[in-house]
């Protein structure tokens, strides 16, 4: 069931989603602190900065009534449905409607009672070139008006009136159905407005204007009153948000302008409200102001801000931020970074390092990536576990390498984390007791590899690792070390050491390593069941294999200590994706509503990272290549859409990329929460799920948090894809396939 709803979500997801431009990489800040749920944080005094203008420029436009404005990102409603086709005319932005355009109109987002406004009575819509003459105007599923276009050919102002009582909910489904040829685009309409009265539609691109008070001139956002921005995100722990405004309003008359009343608010599910009225005088400098945020910090959020009071004024609010506490030591200068080894530990699952490292994982090299370095949790590229690996070492979103299978074999011409990094000098040296993964393409750019031929009959991935000591850890050029290990991933292998270490007791059981393998091939045929002390051995050899590497990791960093490399390396250690071990009847593969699945730990310790610090905020596997590429001064491809792990403000406003494979699974991580689109046979809208406490998603959060749905909405409604290119995989043939 959950499968099947997948992948009917995962078309209308698709069918949603508009495209937008990748946007600009951010200017390197640091990592933010985590929750207190993730253990320790450090608080440097540097604050990290987040602009706030491109936000609420995307966000919501209230005045009278929400307004849409088809021809910019930004939208108070937003298309659902096909992706339309946009084109440019004369400098103005047009969109080829359906023949049934609808929209998701927000009313009465806010919560106070002045918040609150009037029902709207009437529809506005721009058309031009009208194929069809017929437009019919449904609210909520019900049919409230059916009028004629103007009979003119060139662009005119469709007004209609709409009756109020039939906006009944917070958020309404409006459709224009517009008649017309077969085969022809029915109409190009501009923008929409649904608003109480004929107030005019508030466009974006009037939002961003110079503003000439004193003492100095600034580019600012204006609106008249009574006017609402708001935007929704992720807020940063301890954050502030800080803004200058101002009021400009006609010079010259007998009697001084009245003030206009700016009001900033902050709204979470939960939680009190925390806001700042302020009177503002038009015509007079600009005025410093700020709100603390700290007690809806990570939590999903809207920020507004509120102009009422004097219409004949414009408010204007310059440089809207937030400013943060920063937890990562800033960049080693040029040059200075010689080495980084980065561990890809397939099958690693988060709920083993967060929010506190498990008490069976005592070789010391975990606790101390976590203790001397900064820590997150990862969302999985991709449900299946080949896929994943692909990302984890290509830095290509699943998407775009299409890679599914072990007989995929990943394009030429798609770039991979080690052919980047020699084509700009750096040596790279791979290590991985997967065979499979040599010769899959991820590969490529690989100089020297060792793997299981090396050790005949011991090759485990404790084993794998400890040959990158003595490979060298100190290199006299920059070089990058690869490390793939199978680990968690089934079948398990531990050494009888480390079973022994972890269980001492004899065990007559059915659960043994060999077992495993068989479970697997159970697991993806369908639901596995388990009682409760086979899980439980299951998970014993699950955490013997990562105890393995886990001594072998802290073997590994003594020995870059002994060096005195510590200050020019960087270790990194990662997962593909988790392994289910018998959780919700899944072993070995399962639902990304499932968390032991999407999420995995990130791990940084070593020159830009700060000792004891976790990121909050929306982290994705592939952020691991671009954390190497930008460490080491290369140059991030394109078809790469991860961000620098030292890049902390990209994490909180971003909403990560729908993950999809070629069976139809999908989510939509942020916070702690996964939206999941409702199929349009079960009502549509958007399902919310607290994968922690409901992995299997039979309780709706979605009307009990508002604010955390709002956000989901538009995450999915801005979705772009991760790369304007896709790579074709071909065929290769795998042994024992």
């Amino acid at each position: 069931m959950t499968r099947a709803r997948s992948a009917l979500a995962l078309s209308l997801v698709l069918a949603a989603c508009p495209r937008r431009e990748r946007p600009s990489r951010p200017a390197p800040a640091v990592a933010s602190p985590s929750s207190p749920t993730r253990g320790a944080t450090s608080t440097p005094a540097t604050p990290g900065v987040m602009p706030l203008d491109d936000l609420f420029r995307q966000g919501v436009i209230d005045t009278a009534g929400p307004v849409v404005d088809l021809g910019e990102r930004q939208s108070a409603a937003f298309v659902v449905g096909p992706n339309p086709d946009v084109d440019e005319v004369n400098g103005d932005t047009w969109i080829n409607a359906p023949a049934r355009l609808r929209l998701r109109v927000p009313l009465g987002t806010g919560r106070a009672p002045d918040d609150a406004p009037a029902p709207p009575t009437s529809v506005s819509f721009r058309v031009r070139r009208a194929a069809g003459r017929g437009v019919s105007i449904i609210v909520d599923g019900l049919l409230v008006r059916r009028a004629r276009l103007p009979s003119d050919a060139g662009p005119s102002v469709a007004s209609f009136t709409v009756p109020s009582d039939r906006f009944s909910r917070s958020v309404a489904d409006v459709e224009l159905r517009i008649g017309g040829a077969r085969g022809a685009p029915p109409a190009q309409v501009d923008w929409v407005h649904v608003a109480s009265g004929d107030a005019p539609p508030a466009l974006v691109n009037t939002l961003t204007n110079d503003v000439a008070v004193e003492p100095t001139p600034r580019r600012a956002l204006t609106f008249f009153p009574p006017t609402v921005l708001a935007a929704s995100l992720v807020l940063p722990r301890g954050a502030t948000w800080r803004a200058s405004l101002a009021a400009e309003a006609p010079r010259g008359g007998s009697r001084p302008p009245a003030p206009v009343i700016a009001r900033l608010r902050a709204e979470a599910d939960g939680v009190p409200d925390v806001e700042r009225r302020v009177t503002v005088r038009p015509n007079r400098p600009w005025t410093d102001v700020a709100l603390d945020l700290t007690p809806l910090g990570g939590r999903p959020a809207r920020l507004s801000i509120t102009a009422t009071e004097n219409t004949e004024a414009r408010l204007a609010v310059a440089a809207p931020r937030l400013e943060h506490p920063a937890g990562a030591a800033p960049p080693p200068p040029a040059g200075e970074l010689r080495h980084v080894v980065v561990v890809v530990l397939r099958g690693a699952r988060a709920d083993r390092f967060f929010p506190s490292l498990s008490s069976r994982l005592a070789g010391g090299g975990f606790a101390r990536m976590l203790r001397e370095g900064t820590g997150a949790e990862a969302t999985a590229p991709s449900l299946r576990s080949w896929s994943s690996l692909i990302s984890a070492t290509s830095g290509l979103p699943a998407e775009t390498h299409r890679v599914v299978e072990l007989t995929d074999l990943l394009d030429e011409e798609a770039p991979t984390l080690a052919s980047t990094l020699v084509e700009a000098g750096v040596r790279v040296r791979c290590f991985s007791d997967d065979p499979t993964w040599f010769g899959s393409g991820a590969d490529r750019g690989c100089g020297q590899r060792v793997g299981c031929e090396d050790h005949p009959g011991a090759c485990r991935a404790d084993t794998i690792l400890q040959s990158l000591a003595t490979a060298g850890l100190e290199p006299t050029s920059p070089t990058a070390s690869i490390v793939v290990l199978r680990g968690g991933a089934l079948p398990l292998d531990p050494s009888n050491d480390d079973i022994l270490a972890l269980d001492p007791q004899p065990y007559e059981g059915t659960v043994t390593p060999a077992q495993t393998a068989v479970l697997a091939q159970r697991g993806r045929r369908g639901d596995v069941r388990l009682e409760a002390a086979a899980q439980d051995r299951l998970g014993l050899l699950h955490d013997a294999v990562l105890l393995g590497v886990d001594r072998a990791l802290g073997a590994l960093l003594d020995r870059v200590e002994e060096l005195g490399a510590s200050p020019r390396t960087l270790v990194i250690v990662t997962g593909d994706r988790g392994t289910p071990l018998g959780e919700a009847r899944a072993v070995g593969d399962g639902p990304l509503s499932l968390r032991v699945v999407s999420s995995v730990p990130v791990m940084a310790r070593g020159a830009g990272f700060a000792a004891g610090a976790t990121i909050a905020g929306a982290v994705g596997v592939i952020d691991v290549a671009a954390t190497v590429l930008e460490r080491l001064g290369v140059p991030v491809p394109e078809a790469m859409t991860g961000v620098s792990l030292a890049r902390s403000q990209a994490f909180h406003d971003r909403v990560l990329p729908v993950v999809a494979t070629t069976r139809g699974e999908m989510g939509l991580r942020f916070a702690d929460l996964i939206a999941l689109p409702r199929p349009a046979a079960l009502g549509g809208g958007m399902q919310l799920i607290d994968p922690r406490e409901d992995p299997l998603g039979q309780s709706d959060l979605a009307l009990r948090l508002p604010i955390a749905r709002a956000l989901a909405e538009f995450g999915v409604a801005t979705l772009r894809p991760t790369s304007a290119t896709t790579y074709r995989p071909s065929t290769r043939v795998v042994p024992g396939t």
